[in-house]
């Protein structure tokens, strides 16, 4: 009984282990280690309702990597990889807070939620991640090396209430992210909405 006993408790938490092992493969981007997508609009579904209670500002940065075809053209989808996991790196080493969200929204973008922050302290965290980045002297693979990767950013804040959806918020990232690349690049573009 005792061996039967032991037998199932030991195949009960390698059960266990195994679902909390698959939990984190859905959450998380296999190329960067940081999280997908889908858990980014969860976690934002669930801060953003935290936020409308609290009448907390959220502050979302869009970011991605400038000219980050070239280099896939010009040295290899391998260099084009280490690239992305070393500046997901230089960000999520970034991040101050416990309540600070990175994930991996697509292709070369990343995306940053931010709990309680207003846009001016946002727009500090972007400085600092610049500052990062230009530490780098460059990044290699192999035998290549390319010069200093920058980064453009579009942010966008907001209290929420009833009358918005965190979609508004995501579009207003993403409308100050295509104005950063339509301005020349290696940008941070603010776009702020009062509660109204």
């Amino acid at each position: 009984n005792q061996s039967l006993e032991h037998s199932v408790l030991e195949r009960t938490r390698e059960l266990q282990e195994a679902n909390e092992r698959l939990k984190e493969l859905s959450i998380t981007d296999p190329l960067t280690g940081l999280y997908n997508r889908r858990h980014f609009q969860n976690h934002l579904q669930e801060i953003w309702e935290l936020a409308k209670r609290n009448h907390a500002t959220i502050s979302i940065i869009m970011c991605d990597i400038d000219h980050f075809k070239e280099v896939n053209d010009h040295y290899g989808h391998m260099m084009g990889d280490q690239v992305l996991k070393e500046v997901g790196s230089v960000l999520k080493n970034s991040l101050k807070r416990a309540t600070d969200f990175l994930a991996r929204y697509g292709g070369e973008e990343f995306i940053i939620v931010l709990y309680d922050t207003d846009i001016s302290a946002a727009r500090e965290l972007c400085t600092a991640v610049q500052n990062n980045l230009k530490a780098i002297d460059g990044f290699a693979y192999q035998e290549a090396t390319i010069p200093p990767i920058t980064l453009s950013f579009g942010i966008g804040s907001m209290v929420p209430n009833e009358r918005n959806r965190f979609e508004h918020l995501i579009k207003m990232a993403d409308c100050a992210l295509y104005q950063a690349k339509e301005q020349g690049r290696n940008r941070i573009v603010l776009f702020a909405e009062d509660d109204r």
